[in-house]
């Protein structure tokens, strides 16, 4: 997918919107994987234009701690029109968002085209450090679907 692509429907974010994306991102594998190159392909409900800073003070004041959290600024790139939806860097866009389920899960071999689900391949996964606000930001060319708005781009 392509940055223009989204255009018309990221114009119509407001505030936080909540979005379905299907995304594939390129998985890092362990030492000794029989797989070359291994992809992701992730269903996801998401809000996008999240304020982080706010969701992990929620989720802290959840869990029943009086800490606050400050969020640091971007490492990298910079938002586009000063809105916290679209990052660029280096001539590259991504999307953010925070994501609130997986819907689902399936990992693709890019060389012979076979399916795996996560069990057939766990052993081969790096470990993931699991946190309770998930904020990522998707490159726009590894997006394949999006749904927001009643609206379905691919």
């Amino acid at each position: 997918m392509h940055i223009t692509d989204l255009n018309g429907l990221l114009k119509q974010v407001r505030g936080t919107t909540f979005a379905q994306i299907k995304a594939k991102t390129k998985v890092s594998l362990i030492k000794g994987s029989p797989f070359k190159e291994l992809n992701k392909v992730a269903w996801l409900n998401v809000c996008l234009n999240p304020i982080y800073e706010n969701s992990v003070n929620k989720a802290l004041a959840k869990q029943g701690s009086k800490e606050k959290f400050k969020a640091a600024p971007l490492p990298w790139g910079s938002f586009v029109d000063n809105k916290r939806l679209i990052i660029e860097n280096k001539g590259k866009y991504y999307l953010r968002m925070q994501i609130n389920k997986v819907s689902g899960v399936v990992y693709v071999d890019s060389l012979t085209g076979n399916i795996y689900s996560e069990s057939e391949i766990k052993q081969w996964l790096r470990p993931r450090k699991e946190t309770q606000v998930t904020v990522r930001n998707f490159s726009v060319e590894n997006i394949l679907e999006i749904k927001a708005f009643k609206q379905k781009i691919s």
